[in-house]
């Protein structure tokens, strides 16, 4: 067969059919930005959505019919195998292709700013990128970018590699439906403001709302302190009466914000005083109410 010149070729793998759609996404972004003097960044891929024709679909519902028989013990009939023989023609024949949608997220970055999109390309089965719908896009530091990219994906930030938990999808849900009627300019800076709280609850491995609170209102009196710089401090902080507000008496009713007793205990070489102040924090974590007590 060598001496013929016969070579055979395997068919290609679902792993290298991906891979070459996401090689062709990148190649599509660069090839569109490349006279816009931004740098092209790529961040992650989410899972691929497969979208088939209506005649596609009519035959998985004809296969699927047979398999259940099968299951069943039941020989698939004569008027059965001829269905899906029909529509197998009717599918090959079928001028629209399966599209894959691909959802990728991005960074496009200039000397000064790093803008970070989401967004989702129609591949054809020929591997043509023939459209991009961008779902959103923020201006964020190179630091927030992980983090953004977790909460776009719907990963774990409290175990990094893992599905979220509970308590991760609330918080997901709680801010993503927070963005929804937000211009860009809000957005961006809600965005800003969520991946904090994310970087506070992955530091303190918990999403507990007092202890979040605690750091927030410990950065409201110290200054812009980052997490790492509040974590050394040696000034000392307690919080009590911390209650949760919410709309109604019932159980599950939805929280509407936080009180709290901050208090401040300077260092042991500091002569301040003891200092208290009353706080109240809505339910997206931003401070509304702070009263000096003592």
């Amino acid at each position: 067969m060598s001496s013929c010149g016969l070579h055979y070729t395997p068919p290609e793998t679902p792993e290298a059919f991906e891979l070459r759609r996401k090689k062709a996404v990148e190649a599509y972004i660069q090839t569109s930005t490349k006279n816009q003097g931004l740098t092209y960044e790529s961040i992650g891929f989410g899972a691929t959505q497969m979208v088939k024709p209506e005649s596609y679909r009519t035959l998985d519902s004809l296969y699927a019919i047979k398999y259940k028989n099968e299951q069943k013990g039941i020989t698939s009939t004569p008027i059965l195998e001829e269905q899906i023989g029909n529509q197998r023609i009717i599918a090959r024949n079928d001028t629209n292709r399966v599209i894959y949608i691909e959802d990728h997220v991005f960074a496009l970055s200039t000397d000064t700013s790093t803008e970070v999109y989401a967004a989702n390309f129609q591949v054809t089965s020929d591997v043509v990128v023939y459209d991009m719908v961008i779902r959103e896009s923020t201006f964020l530091s190179r630091r927030d970018i992980e983090r953004y990219k977790q909460y776009l994906f719907n990963e774990s930030f409290l175990n990094q590699g893992s599905s979220p938990g509970t308590a991760e999808q609330k918080f997901y849900a709680l801010f993503t439906t927070h963005f929804s009627g937000l211009s860009k300019d809000e957005r961006d800076k809600e965005v800003r403001h969520m991946l904090h709280i994310m970087e506070i609850a992955q530091r303190r491995a918990s999403l507990g709302p007092e202890g979040i609170l605690k750091t927030l209102a410990a950065i409201e009196f110290l200054g812009k302190l980052t997490v790492s710089e509040l974590v050394n401090t040696t000034s000392k902080f307690t919080t009590s009466n911390f209650q949760i507000m919410k709309a109604s008496n019932e159980a599950l009713s939805e929280i509407t914000g936080y009180s709290f007793v901050f208090t401040i205990e300077p260092a042991a070489n500091n002569d301040g005083a003891m200092a208290g102040y009353a706080m109240e924090y809505d339910r997206y974590f931003h401070v509304v109410r702070k009263e000096k007590l003592y």
